[in-house]
């Protein structure tokens, strides 16, 4: 797969998951990077952790730019309605 966050939009379903994968007894590379993920350790783990954490916060962000670009479109279109208006 490319990366965690292909597994699910939260984090907590993401390490779920991911953990069910691996309990079944699948290898999981990353072709991206070319790399073996895998929960052998504390640190395999907070990695995982983290990573997800990333993913889910950099969702948000781009949710919250996407409503307020949206916000400032429908702004600027009655704006713009309002003064063609009152040039005709």
């Amino acid at each position: 797969m490319s990366e965690e966050s292909r597994l699910g939009r939260e984090a907590i379903q993401v390490g779920y998951a991911f953990k069910q994968i691996v309990d079944a007894g699948v290898l999981v590379f990353f072709y991206l990077t070319n790399q073996e993920r895998t929960l052998d350790s504390a640190t395999d783990k907070m990695l995982l952790a983290l990573t997800n954490f990333a993913s889910e916060f950099e969702r948000e962000k781009a949710s919250q730019r996407t409503h307020a670009a949206t916000e400032q479109r429908d702004i600027l279109k009655k704006a713009a309605a309002y003064f063609a208006k009152d040039v005709r």
